[in-house]
């Protein structure tokens, strides 16, 4: 979470539609509840791999949200996690690796000079 304070803010999801007229893949709290995992792992794994070990701002919080964003939903259409325990699902959410963008400094102690 950034140093500002902020909370992240979890996207507010349908339940995914099998194709079936009226049918969800999954309830919607249970959705809710593997989103929030997913997301917790992942978010855990990219602030682990960061220097600061934090989002460094707004943009960063919204800019990794909307990439695991994108992972989350190919999970959730896959059907992978139907029919599996909360245990085998984080198991899983752990194994994902996803391509988080990073920019590395060196030689700067992590701030760029600008001369004004």
């Amino acid at each position: 979470m950034s140093s500002s304070g902020s909370k992240i803010i979890y996207h507010n999801f349908e339940p995914v539609n099998t194709g079936s007229p009226g049918k969800a893949r999954y309830r919607q709290d249970t959705y809710r509840e593997d989103w929030r995992r997913f997301f917790v792992i992942q978010l855990h794994l990219y602030l682990s791999a960061k220097k600061s070990g934090r989002l460094a701002d707004r943009a960063e919080e919204d800019m990794i949200r909307d990439l695991l964003l994108v992972y989350w939903e190919e999970i959730a259409a896959s059907g992978i996690l139907e029919g599996i325990s909360v245990l085998e699902k984080m198991k899983l959410f752990r194994s994902i690796q996803v391509d988080f963008p990073v920019l590395e400094m060196h030689g700067c102690d992590g701030f760029i000079a600008v001369e004004g």
